[in-house]
């Protein structure tokens, strides 16, 4: 970026932003702006500002956190409201036939963004926060990274033993099409996410299911069989996602 297009005060509202979306816990004002290369004095009104504007939320102990309304702003894009009302529907019978919660979400740059769920009709059942996420440690992410065109598969991770676990993994996924495997952020949780693809478009968003096996099922049903049921069941509900658009080729 030349130095004649540069907006400072924009620059770091928008480098603030981006460093909250990346985090799932509240920041003090000292963090932000260490953690940022800031001073406070630097942006303080910056952060007043983007707290007032509402998109920030404060703590009793004065820490700060990314409120829903980037989120909203994002979401009034026509296309994502378009993808959102062709998914509810074939969403809506993924969890009439699996009792499982469903949610949806596309990939920009390298953060996941959740843009829409099902609840389940389970007495356990998973929801997720909608917003954003960092790619890497999502099941929906790692997907839609691993099935990028162009790919993303140079993703700076943490380390290169990171990196090259990723690597791996994203071989996997390309080679099956689709992502199974353990939470990173709850335990005992199983994540599952596939694909969906519009004519003509490519992939343009990730449909996934977070379940717990519960105490019925393993007497009842062998878990593997119900990844691979869950699996099928994802895949149909994409595939009535993608169908919608054929019919009505608006997302172009």
């Amino acid at each position: 970026m030349s130095s004649n297009s540069k907006v400072p005060a924009l620059e770091k509202g928008l480098k603030i932003l981006e460093y909250l979306a990346q985090t799932s816990e509240f920041r003090t004002f000292t963090q932000i702006a260490s953690e940022n290369g800031y001073s406070l004095s630097e942006i303080q009104r910056t952060i007043n500002y983007l707290f007032e504007a509402g998109y920030l939320i404060k703590n009793q102990s004065g820490a700060y956190y990314l409120s829903s309304k980037l989120y909203r702003v994002a979401n009034q894009n026509p296309p994502g409201k378009i993808l959102l009302s062709h998914s509810i529907v074939p969403m809506e019978e993924f969890v009439i036939e699996t009792g499982e919660s469903v949610h949806i979400s596309v990939l920009i740059e390298t953060q996941v963004h959740f843009i829409g769920q099902i609840e389940g009709t389970k007495i356990s059942r998973l929801t997720i926060r909608l917003g954003s996420y960092p790619a890497h440690k999502t099941a929906s992410g790692k997907l839609l990274m691993a099935l990028a065109k162009p790919n993303l598969l140079s993703y700076a991770a943490e380390d290169e033993n990171t990196l090259n676990k990723l690597l791996k993994l994203f071989a996997s996924i390309q080679k099956k099409g689709y992502y199974s495997g353990k939470s990173e952020y709850t335990a005992g949780v199983h994540d599952i996410s596939v694909p969906i693809f519009v004519p003509g478009t490519g992939i343009v968003a990730a449909i996934a299911t977070s379940f717990l096996h519960s105490l019925t099922e393993m007497e009842n049903v062998d878990k593997k069989k119900r990844i691979l049921f869950l699996i099928d069941k994802l895949f149909e509900t994409a595939k009535k996602i993608s169908e919608k658009f054929e019919i009505n080729s608006d997302l172009r």
